[in-house]
């Protein structure tokens, strides 16, 4: 969850179960002008829909699939959510990858 945060830029990690962390997640939060929030925010959004929507799984399921059949089987797929131009400044596309290594 936390690394998930991070990586998304979409807000301040804390330590589970601890008081105090929380206390001084929310005392950045407040720190930070509302621009700032606003834009956690949309990186959220963003790298939501961009890496773990279904959408985007079901495409990876079948670039996998794809991929073990030798494309044989292989037919026109839906595109995955796709990348708007500015967007770029919230994380790195290949976020969810280098989560699993």
């Amino acid at each position: 969850g936390a690394e998930l945060i991070s990586r998304a830029e979409a807000g301040i990690a804390f330590e589970p179960e601890s008081a105090d962390s929380l206390h001084s997640a929310v005392l950045q939060l407040r720190a930070r002008s509302k621009e700032e929030r606003i834009h956690m925010g949309e990186c959220g959004r963003r790298f939501y829909e961009q890496q773990l929507a279904f959408r985007h799984g079901v495409d990876r399921l079948e670039q996998v699939f794809h991929s073990a059949t030798n494309n044989r089987f292989r037919t026109d797929s839906v595109s995955s959510v796709g990348h708007e131009s500015g967007d770029d400044d919230c994380f790195a596309e290949d976020s969810i990858s280098s989560l699993s290594k």
